[in-house]
């Protein structure tokens, strides 16, 4: 099997992204050009996982306090499920950003596959916030602190 790479995105990578993204979330996702302004804006934020082909990738977006960010996304191609790559990717992020203090993120209340993987990287949950994508769109407000 080929070599897992963990690093950080490029400009050649938007268009397998924005699919990925595509994908799983459909017209709700992320657009190719938000990816290609994180590029610019966010040069430390946009990660990816690759075997051959791009298998997941993570952003992560500066929030006001001076070391505070925000994980808007991680998502792993349903091929690549199952197999410890979100898991590594978000623990090579954090190892890899020593400049970031604390990375707060919300999930939702029924994903226990993704509280799983934020617990068992350090991440702690804090609140619970009701209807934070529209009615009925709850979520949990999860925080990590270096």
């Amino acid at each position: 099997m080929t070599e897992l790479t963990l690093s950080l995105a490029d400009a050649a990578d938007v268009a397998a992204i924005a699919e990925l993204e595509w994908s799983y979330y459909g017209a709700d996702g992320y657009p190719a050009a938000l990816f290609y302004q994180a590029l610019q804006q966010w040069p430390q934020g946009l990660w990816v996982a690759k075997r051959q082909q791009l298998l997941g990738y993570l952003l992560i977006a500066p929030a006001s306090g001076a070391d505070t960010h925000w994980l808007m996304s991680m998502l792993v191609a349903p091929q690549a499920r199952g197999q410890g790559l979100g898991k590594a990717l978000l623990q090579h992020v954090l190892t890899t950003n020593t400049e970031l203090g604390c990375i707060r993120l919300t999930v939702a209340s029924d994903n226990h596959t993704a509280q799983r993987i934020y617990q068992q990287c350090g991440f702690t949950k804090i609140d619970e916030i009701a209807d934070f994508f529209g009615p009925g769109a709850h979520r949990w407000l999860f925080e990590w602190r270096r």
